[in-house]
Parts: C-alpha cells; sequence; structure tokens
C-alpha cells in the first residue's frame, strides 16, 4: 500500500506506487515540479518529491494538479474495496443557474437542514466555525460579515457591506435580523471571492445566498422541533405544507419562536442580563404552477425581536486612566460577562419582506424576474459609561445611548438564462435597488464639572441621518465549451453599475451649564459608475476532477462622511478589488471523498475602513492592501458507520501602506501633543477581523440499532488564531487565538420520522471577543460570544 506522508513546510517527501500512475499523472506530478523549481526522481518504482520549498503558496497553486495526478484513479492506489455507500450531489446557484457544486467554478461551501442541524449551526452568525476564511462579528443587532478579509467594519447608516446577503434573490441591504431566516431552508451557499458580475453591488467579498424550502405539490407534511437548554433556553420551530390545487398551487408556512435569558452577568441590583433572546419570525410562500413552463412564488417574512439584546462590555482604554488605578471601570476584565450598566438596556428589530418571483421557460431560454420590498426598523438603548458612580457622584458618569435605525428598500431583478442544450451557455439581466436609511443617534452625557464639582454637567447630542441610495445595473455573462467531450470552458463576464446617494444631517449639541447649543445641518450627493468582470477557464479533467481559475473585480460603492473637516473627506471613495484565484473539486473512491482545494491573491485599491475622529464616524479609504491565501474543504466516509469532515484557511491580510490617527490616542502614542507620531503608521498592519489561520474538523459515527433506529454521536472542534478589530493592532481590541469545541448525540428513529438529541457549545468556555465597538466619545465596548452551554431537543417529520 502506498502511503502519502507531509513533514515540515522546508521539507516535503511524497512516496507512491509508480506502477499506478499513467503517463498524464506523471506529466502532472512533473508540472508541480517545475512550478517549485524542484526535480523529481524515478528509481525502482518509487517517485520521490525533494526539498519543495517553504513558498506556501506556490504549493497551494500546484496542489489541485498534485491531487489530480495522484488520486484519479484513487480506487488502483488504494487497492481497497468500495461500498455503495457515497456522497450525495449538491446543486447549488452560484453561476445563477442551477449546477453540481463539484461542477461549479466558484469556491462556494453548501448546506442543507439536516447538516446545519448536525453541524449545531443555529445561526448565521455559526458560519464562522465551518466555511474557511468567513468570520462573524456581532455590533449590537446588526452583524459585520468578512471572507477572506473582505467586509464591512462598520454596520451604520453611512457604511456599505462588503459581503452581499441573498433571501431568495433577494439583496438584503440591512443585515439585521437577517440571522432568523436560518430554519426550514433548502440550502445555504457561501461564496468566496468577488461576486460582483452575476451579484452585483456590494459582494467584494462575497456573498451569502439563503434558499428557503418551496411550497411542493402532493402530500400536507408537517415538521418541527423543540429545544430546551442553558440560560432557560426555549426554541420551537416548525412548518407545514399545503397543497391547495392539485399539481397547480400549494403552500408552505414557517414558524420559530426562541427565548433565552441573558449570557451576561449584570452585578447592578435589578439590572437585566445582556445578550438573552427574544425573537418571532414568520415566513409565508405561495407557489403557482399552471404548467410546466411558469411558475410565481410570492413569500412574505416577517421578524420581531425584543429583549436586552446583544450585551457589550466596555474594556479600559489609556483615556481611562490618565493616573494610576481605574477604579471606575472596576468589574474585572478578565471575566468578559461581568458588567455593571445601572442604566436599563432594550432592544427591538422589526423586519419585513415581501417578494414575487416569476420563472418562464421559453423557446430560446429561462426568464427570471423578482420584484421585492422591505423595512428594517432598529432601535436600541445602551449604558455607554457602565461606571458604578453616578453623574451626580463625584467622578462619576452617566451616559445613555440610545439610535432609532430605519430602512426601506426596493428591488426589481429581470435575468434571461440559455437553456441547458443551448451550444453556449450565456445569461443576462438588469437590476435596480432603492434604499431610504435614517438614523436618529442620541447622546446624553451627565458628570460633574471637572473644576466645580458640586456642579452637574448635562451633554445632550442628537443626530440625524437620511441617505437615499440608488443603484442600477447591467450584466451578462457567457460561456464556451470547447474540446473532444467539452471538458474545457472558457468564461467572460462584465457588469455596469450606477450608484447615486444624497444623504443629509442634522446635529443638535446642547450643554445646559453654559446654557449654550449648536446646530449643524450639511446635505451631499455624489455619484459613482463602475465596471467589474470576470475573466475564467475550467477543465474537467475527469467526471470527478475540475480545474479552474479566474481574475476578477469587485467593487463596493462609496459614501459620506458627514462634519468632515475639508469637503475632500465628506465623501469617501468606492473600494475596489482584483482577485486572482485558482482551485480544484474533486471526488475520489468512487464519490467517498470530497476535497476541493483554492488558493487566491487580493489587491485592493482604496480599501474602506472605519474610524472615530473628533467624535464623529468617520470611513477613509486606506492606500494599499493585500491579501493572499490557500483554503482546503475535506468530506470523507471513512466507512458506513464513521464520517469526517475538516477545513482549513492559511492568509495574509496586511495593509502595506496608510497612515492614519488613532482616535484612542488623539496626540500620538507618546501622548504629547504635536510631536509628529499623531498620524500611525499601519504598514505591515493585519486587516481588521482577519485571522492568519483558522479550521475545523468533526467526525460523526452512527450505530444502527436494528429494527429501533439508529443512534449517531459527532464531535467537533474550531480553530481560529489571533485577530485585531482595529487597524492599529494595539493590544485593547485584539482577541488571541482559542479553540472551540463541540459534541451532540442524536437518536433518530428507524423511518426517521423523530428524533432526540443533546449537545454541549463551547465546551472549553472560551469568552472570545466577537466585536469591538469604539463610540463617539471615545469609550470601547466588547461585544461578547457565547459561553459554555448545553441543549437537548426532540424533532418530527410527518
Amino acid at each position: 500500500m502506498s502511503v502519502i506522508a507531509f513533514a515540515q513546510p522546508a521539507w516535503k517527501l511524497l512516496t507512491v506506487d509508480s506502477s499506478a500512475i499513467s503517463t498524464r499523472h506523471k506529466h502532472g506530478v512533473f508540472a508541480l515540479a517545475i512550478i517549485t523549481k524542484r526535480t523529481i526522481d524515478v528509481r525502482n518504482r518509487e517517485l520521490t518529491v525533494s526539498r519543495i520549498g517553504s513558498a506556501g503558496l506556490a504549493f497551494s497553486v500546484a496542489m489541485p494538479l498534485l491531487t489530480w495526478c495522484l488520486c484519479a484513479n484513487a480506487a488502483t492506489l488504494s487497492g481497497t474495496t468500495i461500498d455503495n455507500t457515497r456522497l450525495g450531489e449538491i446543486v447549488v446557484t452560484a453561476e445563477r443557474r442551477e449546477r453540481d457544486l463539484q461542477k461549479t467554478s466558484v469556491a462556494v461551501s453548501a448546506f442543507d437542514q439536516r447538516t446545519l442541524d448536525d453541524l449545531s449551526i443555529r445561526e448565521l452568525t455559526d458560519f464562522e466555525h465551518v466555511v474557511p476564511g468567513l468570520v462573524f462579528s456581532q455590533d449590537n443587532s446588526e452583524f459585520k460579515v468578512l471572507i477572506r478579509g473582505v467586509g464591512s467594519d462598520d454596520t451604520g447608516t453611512n457604511s456599505q457591506p462588503g459581503v452581499a446577503l441573498h433571501l431568495d434573490g433577494v439583496f438584503v441591504g440591512r443585515a439585521a435580523g437577517f440571522n432568523a431566516a436560518t430554519y426550514d431552508i433548502e440550502r445555504i451557499e457561501v461564496l468566496r471571492g468577488p461576486q460582483g458580475t452575476l451579484f452585483g453591488r456590494n459582494s467584494t467579498g462575497g456573498t451569502i445566498n439563503v434558499h428557503s424550502k418551496k411550497p411542493a405539490h402532493g402530500e400536507l407534511s408537517v415538521m418541527g422541533d423543540i429545544r430546551y437548554g442553558d440560560y432557560d433556553e426555549v426554541r420551537i420551530r416548525g412548518a407545514v405544507n399545503i397543497p391547495l390545487v392539485e399539481d397547480k398551487v400549494a403552500a408552505r408556512l414557517t414558524l420559530v419562536s426562541e427565548e433565552r435569558d441573558g449570557f451576561e452577568n449584570n452585578l447592578y441590583p435589578g439590572g437585566k442580563d445582556g445578550s438573552d433572546a427574544d425573537d418571532d419570525y414568520w415566513r409565508a410562500q405561495l407557489l403557482y404552477e399552471p404548467n410546466d413552463d411558469f411558475n410565481l412564488i410570492l413569500r412574505a417574512s416577517g421578524l420581531n425581536s425584543r429583549g436586552v439584546g446583544p450585551g457589550r462590555k466596555r474594556l479600559q482604554t489609556p483615556s481611562d486612566c490618565p493616573k494610576a488605578g481605574c477604579s471606575e471601570i472596576a468589574e474585572d476584565q478578565d471575566d468578559l460577562y461581568t458588567v455593571w450598566k445601572d442604566t436599563a438596556e432594550h432592544q427591538s428589530v422589526d423586519l419585513d419582506l415581501f417578494s414575487a418571483e416569476a420563472n418562464w421557460g421559453l423557446s430560446f431560454a429561462n426568464l427570471t424576474a423578482i420584484a421585492s420590498t422591505g423595512e428594517t426598523k432598529f432601535i436600541w438603548h445602551a449604558d455607554g459609561d457602565q461606571t458604578r458612580a453616578k453623574g451626580t457622584e463625584p467622578g462619576g458618569v452617566d451616559m445613555i445611548l440610545g439610535a432609532p435605525i430605519s430602512s426601506e428598500q426596493d428591488l426589481a431583478e429581470v435575468r434571461l438564462t440559455s437553456l441547458p442544450s443551448a451550444p453556449i451557455e450565456w445569461l443576462a439581466g438588469l437590476f435596480f435597488f432603492d434604499e431610504e436609511t435614517n438614523t436618529d443617534f442620541g447622546l446624553t452625557n451627565i458628570q460633574p464639572n471637572p473644576f466645580v464639582p458640586d456642579i452637574i454637567v448635562t451633554t445632550k447630542v442628537i443626530s440625524n441621518w437620511d441617505i437615499d441610495t440608488v443603484s442600477y445595473a447591467a450584466f451578462g455573462q457567457i460561456s464556451y465549451s470547447l474540446g473532444a467531450e467539452d471538458q474545457f470552458k472558457l468564461t467572460a463576464g462584465a457588469r455596469y453599475t450606477h450608484d447615486k446617494a444624497d444623504g443629509e444631517i442634522y446635529d443638535l449639541l446642547t450643554i445646559d451649564f453654559l446654557n449654550a447649543s449648536t446646530l449643524t445641518e450639511e446635505t451631499l450627493s455624489e455619484r459613482w459608475s463602475e465596471i467589474t468582470w470576470r475573466l475564467g477557464a475550467d477543465w474537467q479533467v475527469t467526471p470527478s476532477n475540475l480545474l479552474y481559475t479566474s481574475l476578477s473585480t469587485g467593487y463596493r460603492t462609496g459614501g459620506f462622511n458627514f462634519q468632515a473637516e475639508t469637503p475632500e473627506e465628506s465623501i469617501y471613495d468606492p473600494e475596489d478589488l482584483l482577485a486572482f484565484e485558482i482551485g480544484s473539486k474533486n471526488r475520489f473512491f468512487d464519490d467517498r471523498l470530497q476535497l476541493n482545494l483554492a488558493a487566491f491573491y487580493y489587491d485592493y485599491k482604496d480599501f474602506q475602513t472605519f474610524q472615530i475622529v473628533e467624535d464623529t464616524l468617520f470611513i477613509e479609504n486606506a492606500a494599499e492592501v493585500s491579501n493572499r491565501g490557500v483554503e482546503a474543504e475535506l468530506q470523507a466516509i471513512v466507512t458506513d458507520a464513521f464520517s469526517i469532515d475538516a477545513h482549513f484557511a492559511i492568509q495574509r491580510g496586511r495593509f502595506e501602506e496608510f497612515l492614519s490617527g488613532d482616535p484612542l490616542y488623539p496626540r500620538g502614542y507618546d501622548l504629547i501633543p504635536n510631536s509628529g507620531d499623531e498620524l500611525a503608521d499601519l504598514s505591515g498592519k493585519h486587516l481588521p477581523n482577519t485571522p492568519d489561520k483558522s479550521g475545523h474538523i468533526g467526525a460523526s459515527y452512527k450505530w444502527r440499532m436494528g429494527g429501533l433506529g439508529s443512534l449517531t454521536v459527532r464531535g467537533q472542534t474550531y480553530y481560529q488564531s489571533e485577530v485585531y478589530s482595529r487597524a492599529f493592532n494595539l493590544p485593547i481590541g485584539k482577541q488571541g487565538s482559542y479553540k472551540k469545541s463541540s459534541l451532540q448525540i442524536r437518536f433518530d428513529e428507524r423511518d426517521e420520522n423523530w428524533y432526540v438529541l443533546a449537545g454541549v457549545d463551547n465546551m472549553e468556555g472560551e469568552n472570545d471577543i466577537a466585536n469591538i465597538a469604539i463610540t463617539q466619545t471615545g469609550r470601547v465596548l466588547a461585544n461578547i460570544g457565547a459561553p459554555r452551554t448545553w441543549y437537548i431537543g426532540f424533532g418530527f417529520q410527518m
């Protein structure tokens, strides 16, 4: 039996039985030697690759060739007998048409409902543990999402996401409430890399597509589950499919309700614990299908979320401790779940989304039209100081933060797609998007006058921001197959986008002690246009092995910096990305092993970063930024009962050239005014929320218990290296490397009509920082991830 062994990065050793490798395989191995500039010796029926070197990216680029060369005839190499247990086909729409994931030339991860349950994925933020290069961070009830270091550093209405979110084909402009749409789904797809040609604006880093389970003709069916867990968690989910007119009309209704006490421990007497849950979500769909060539789907969904909301802990900063001792922020800084909040916190999120999708099968193409309207309302009220002393006491302060935020969006999209039988594969479409956002930010600060402590000073800030964004786009893509069996395919696509934005701000500052007020009003308007494109080449080496490469661009629209010091700073530029990628998708051992690989290089122009400058939200463009990395995803059915899955991602996202002032050190790091170090050189610093290394490994074992059913035990662990939530890479805002593991036991009845399960998440009890937010007064607040929790559950389908 042949063995493949890997040693330290500087030295690699590979030994296989050369008699099992055909001529084309040997040529492929030799290609690896050319790329790595090393030699291959053939001696005594063995191939030895020596000293490949430590250039990890070069090796990763050659890895798809190596994998194909050694494993295209994997059954011959292994000499083992293959049984009938195989990995199933996964159909995705990453290229705006249904296609097998393994034949799609995009780095994409896909999950169906059963997989989500097995992976203990409760919401979208859990996906970072199972998708290479994906990072989620929570900011109040909105979340930031980054893929390969590309995403949003801010969730304010004056910023734009860098990863696009789609629910049943509808682009969702704001992330608040999107977390709830993860039950009763057909699949969730995570596309990595710029998707600017087919998915449009703000998909620079990639896109996350949630596909609900559609109504189905046939019999009435019902499914549901109930879960009880730590912190008195109660979650009830259910779905019913209702055929209304035989083979023509069907409906589907989905309901989710969850309540949970907060993870936070608020020491203030009578104070409420944050990071709780009080959510109700519903989704209704109606399918009308009069014939095989036409169908219409009407969808409506809504979320109501209440409670305290995601808890945030104030972290100490240099400005908090000008002298020895920081008595006012006395809660244990090592225990991130313990806080002191004497201001009652609360939040509410309301999300309503309505859409209609029509599909026509024409004689020459398939036509899809989508129209949608939606509204998001988000209100939060928070304790901004988290100090024990009241604002009316010596040395004390009371800071109350709050903001009603709303977003209304309208969308329309039309796509024409070639038929599967067409000799040339093509797609063309038009896109329209209109979003109106409004923010009413309020801040109240109460504290003694520093010079006359008996006088209490109350400062209030009221800011109203209105921004209207309209986007138009036209796009198309064409693919041409060639070769004796169409095993080669060339692809070219382009998209023209025109964005226009109009904004107004009303800002009122009042100080009661001085009986003074300042009113600021500002109006801004700007237009941007961009052409994004993609070039790609595929080689279907065998029916089970695909090699692909692409060169593409991404675009994130610009925006406004209200109250900027100069006109030039009042508008920040769009972010542009040039991305090169090479990858391989493989099935081996008669579909018992799947290995997908990708390597990428990103070059950014005008990378958008978020800062606080003189108490004002400010987005600026970094001069030069780059990222490069490799990714791998593996699934294997080892035996009929035992299976494993894993992924890893290695990347190096850095600022190449960037000068910026740190709002926590307005006088520079030496704390001396006008000394020349007010601007920090961020060259070589890590991109925010971009770990150099991350990965997971999971394993499942299923015992078949005769006529009773089956018992499955699954364990998994996720590792992430250190990350910085701020571009300045200082200890404050740094999350050290950590590991999180989970364990689940599930019993399925023989016919899989019902099941029971139990599990535990975050077995290590890690209290990791999920996000760092800097308030407009320079205070640093950290969102904390979930602690160790346990749960039990019961589910059924009939």
